[in-house]
């Protein structure tokens, strides 16, 4: 399905769509939310719901892209500074945990259990995180000279840095807790 662009003319309306339906997929999971609980929350009938977004299906996907696409800029950025892979690796690491910590929604929607979803967004969400997986991966071959066993390291890497976003978004009242720390401390259970 290729996602339609939107009309520039209503931004307020297509972002308050997308930053309202972001928080219910999150909280109900895709086959919980419905447009028409989506609009009323937006103040919009769901008629002009379906002006901007063909289907619930477009307006999620519309959602983990904007997401992935972000990130993933970020990431470039990062991969681009002339800097020793360990800076990079550190930075790559507080940037993902940053992201994750500031966009929890869309961050459970992203890595959120696939099996109540249709076989293109599996296939999305397979695809862009293969891809941080493979930008991980080149960072830790120009470190660890082993290489031994890249890709589950950078596996295990990614499932703690999911875990701890997704435990620091159901603990209210935790304590502020540096990225970068985390990032450092992350690097030397995986790198001796």
């Amino acid at each position: 399905m290729q996602v339609q662009k939107l009309s520039k003319k209503q931004p307020k309306t297509i972002n308050r769509i997308l930053d309202v339906a972001g928080k219910f997929f999150s909280k109900n999971g895709y086959l919980g939310v419905s447009m028409t609980d989506v609009a009323r929350e937006c103040g919009i009938s769901k008629p002009a719901i379906y002006h901007y977004f063909i289907s619930k299906k477009e307006l999620y996907l519309r959602l983990i892209e904007n997401a992935a696409s972000t990130l993933e800029k970020e990431i470039e950025k990062i991969l681009k500074k002339k800097t020793s892979p360990i800076s990079k690796l550190v930075n790559l690491i507080t940037a993902y945990l940053k992201f994750g910590l500031e966009k929890k929604d869309i961050i459970n929607l992203v890595f959120q259990g696939e099996s109540q979803l249709d076989q293109e967004i599996i296939d999305f969400l397979t695809k862009f995180r293969q891809r941080i997986l493979n930008k991980i991966v080149s960072l830790f071959k120009q470190i660890d000279t082993k290489q031994n066993d890249l890709v589950l390291k950078v596996t295990l890497l990614i499932g703690m840095m999911n875990s701890f976003i997704i435990s620091q978004s159901f603990n209210k009242n935790h304590k502020k807790i540096s990225t970068k720390k985390i990032a450092k401390e992350a690097i030397n259970l995986f790198i001796k």
